[in-house]
Order: C-alpha cells, then sequence, then structure tokens
C-alpha cells in the first residue's frame, strides 16, 4: 500500500514512502549490494554518513517534549527526530517503552517506524524535453546505502547511480544520489 509521501527535487526525483508489507511491493527486489567498496568512485554515497546516535536520555526527551506538544499528533519537531533515527528510535523504545505518551501517539510512533521502504524512480530529461535516463521504480530500504541499474538510457552512457534514501521526518524524506 503506497503512502500519500513523496520528494521531489528540480521535478525529477520522486521517492513515495511505502509500507514493507504491501504484497505488491514484496515483489519488487531489493538493488543488489556492491560486492565490494572498491567499485565505489570518489564522494560515493555508500561512504558512511557519520551521523550522531540517538542516545537514551535523549530519546527520553523527545518523547516528553512530544507528549506535552499540543500540536497535531504528526506536526511536532519531536517526531520528525525520533523518525529520523528510526532503528534506534525502535531499538530504545523497545528496551525503555514509550510511557510518557499516550497510547495513540505510541501507536503512531510505532506505525511510522514500520515504514520501512520506498519506491525510487529518478527521470532524467535535457533541455529540449528527451528523456535521456529512466531509473525505477526500484524498492528500496530507508537508510541502507544502493547501488541501482539504470532501466533504460538515450544517448547517454549509462552512469553509475548509488545513494541512500533517509527518513528525516514524517512526511519528509531525503536522498542522496
Amino acid at each position: 500500500m503506497k503512502a500519500l509521501l513523496t520528494l521531489t527535487c528540480c521535478s525529477l526525483l520522486s521517492v513515495p514512502l511505502l509500507r514493507a508489507t504491501g504484497s505488491e511491493l514484496e515483489q519488487l527486489p531489493d538493488p543488489a549490494p556492491p560486492t565490494s567498496t572498491e567499485i565505489c568512485a570518489t564522494g560515493c554515497a555508500a561512504a558512511s554518513s557519520g551521523r550522531e546516535q540517538l542516545s537514551p536520555g535523549g530519546f527520553e526527551r523527545l518523547l516528553a517534549s512530544w507528549a506535552e506538544d499540543g500540536a497535531t499528533p504528526k506536526g511536532a519537531q519531536a517526531l520528525d527526530t525520533l523518525l529520523f533515527h528510526g532503528d534506534r528510535t525502535a531499538q530504545l523504545g523497545a528496551q525503555l517503552g514509550y510511557g510518557s505518551l499516550t497510547p495513540e501517539r505510541a501507536s503512531l510512533l510505532r506505525q511510522e517506524l514500520g515504514r520501512r521502504h520506498a519506491l525510487l524512480s529518478v527521470r532524467l530529461v535535457n533541455a529540449s524535453g528527451a528523456e535521456r535516463l529512466y531509473l525505477g521504480p526500484a524498492r528500496v530500504p530507508l537508510g541502507e546505502k544502493q547501488h541501482i541499474i539504470a532501466t533504460r538510457t538515450s544517448d547517454l552512457q549509462p552512469p553509475e547511480v548509488s545513494g541512500t534514501v533517509r527518513r528525516v521526518g514524517v512526511d519528509h524524506l531525503w536522498a542522496r544520489l
């Protein structure tokens, strides 16, 4: 089942966020992982991101902040931050629980953390409107580095496409390709 979440960059990149349990998505193969780090070009997105880990204290402060926030459940920066840390948030939630949240918000957080894949499509068009490259649709796991093969090209050498799609909020994804 598709969610109503799309990332668009210069009208070329569209990444709808999907639930991992959708039967039609399970039929799409995951991209093959790279066989070695030697195949990556300089600046490849398969390099480590080095982002900071969420501490147990930080997790509890974010839960408390979201619990006290009078905004709609999906409109809070604390929720976006919890989702940004995805796997770590789920790990800390399993260890420490979601005690300061209402049952509705705890359920919403678990539901959002369960959204683990995006459907990635890239279409490159030249200045005269001719399609030069099409990639996808490819089912990609969130937060994992991938190498993806272009589906078709026109008068263009097939490029090496690698990157990561990350969850950065309730309705926001970030991609580096």
